[in-house]
């Protein structure tokens, strides 16, 4: 039932701008990630969806993934490069080999000669590299509003820099999304339960920790406000339910002995009171939910109950104590 799977943050970021490849951002595809872009404004403004969105969809990512305070995130490349070197994550060099997740900065006005420190230009997200060639995923790639992939040689012309995030911090980290957990190497936890400091937190598969009711693989569970799992009895909405003691799923559709009483539960999972009809057989629950196993219950009329079920057709004993009052035998 429980199980561990990471994906690295840097592998996140790649997988995440992908998923527009091949858009045609003239039909609006970018907007999503504009809005995400303008959710955070780091430039204090919000960006049009018509103008130029290579450096606000690569920031949008960052967002989305929840690092968007390890980049130097902007509008403007020629800001993303000023904030790069306060963050001290900027590296001038055109022979770098760049990781996954790193941006690339580029600059047309390259003469060939040199490194090139011209007017920085177009950011693109590189995919991967190696000694010979750098794989890039960019916004706006040739100025036409598409998506696509650039393929450039290390130390090639139109190099500018690269903006290298550093990822070092770990823990629960919060953002517009939700709550998710970073590991120390960078990965985080995606579609699988996790026990974190004694309590359980199931991740879904974008990374966030859930929250509230849940259903996972066919049975519901309830998460707190600190996402953590819940068992045992919970109040919620004026209504009682119960939750496994030990795997915290609701109890659904039947009877269920918790601390040797028995309780019903219906489809929703809501503890049922007074008269329920149970496999044929009419039972009764008291107000605090718990079965009435043997006894008299008074209504409009007075019912026997006997082995937890209304008697019906039959003979049964009853005795009187000495008070007066009447039990089943």
């Amino acid at each position: 039932m429980r199980r561990y799977l990471k994906m690295g943050i840097r592998e996140r970021i790649v997988n995440t701008a992908i998923k527009y490849n091949g858009m045609p951002f003239q039909g609006g595809s970018h907007k999503t990630l504009i809005d995400e872009f303008n959710k955070n404004r780091p430039d204090g403004w919000a960006m049009t969806y018509s103008a130029n969105f290579c450096a606000a969809c690569a920031s949008a990512v960052a967002y989305l993934c929840g690092v968007g305070t390890s980049y130097p995130c902007s509008a403007n490349v020629g800001v993303i490069v000023s904030k790069a070197k306060q963050m001290g994550i900027w590296v001038e060099n055109d022979a770098y080999i760049p990781s996954a997740g790193d941006w690339i900065i580029y600059a047309w006005q390259d003469s060939g000669r040199g490194d090139n420190t011209t007017g920085a230009s177009h950011v693109g997200i590189v995919v991967s590299a190696d000694s010979k060639y750098i794989n890039v995923f960019e916004f706006n790639i040739h100025n036409n509003h598409s998506t696509g992939y650039r393929r450039i040689a290390v130390n090639g012309r139109f190099i500018r820099g690269f903006v290298v995030p550093n990822f070092q911090s770990y823990g629960w980290i919060q953002d517009n999304r939700g709550w998710w957990f970073k590991n120390k190497d960078g990965s985080y936890y995606k579609a699988c339960w996790q026990k974190l400091d004694g309590a359980w937190y199931y991740f879904n598969s974008d990374g966030y920790a859930a929250n509230g009711w849940q259903q996972i693989e066919g049975k519901w569970y309830y998460f707190n406000s600190s996402c953590k799992m819940q068992t045992g009895w919970a109040y919620l909405n004026n209504r009682w339910f119960c939750l496994d003691p030990k795997d915290g799923f609701m109890y659904v559709n039947g009877v269920h002995k918790i601390d040797g009483k028995s309780y019903y539960f219906d489809a929703d999972g809501v503890m049922c009171t007074g008269w329920v009809k149970v496999k044929d057989e009419w039972q009764y629950f008291n107000s605090d939910g718990s079965r009435v196993d043997k006894g008299i219950v008074k209504g409009d009329a007075v019912y026997i109950i006997k082995d937890g079920a209304l008697v019906t057709d039959d003979k049964v004993t009853v005795e009187a104590d000495k008070g007066g009052a009447i039990s089943v035998v």
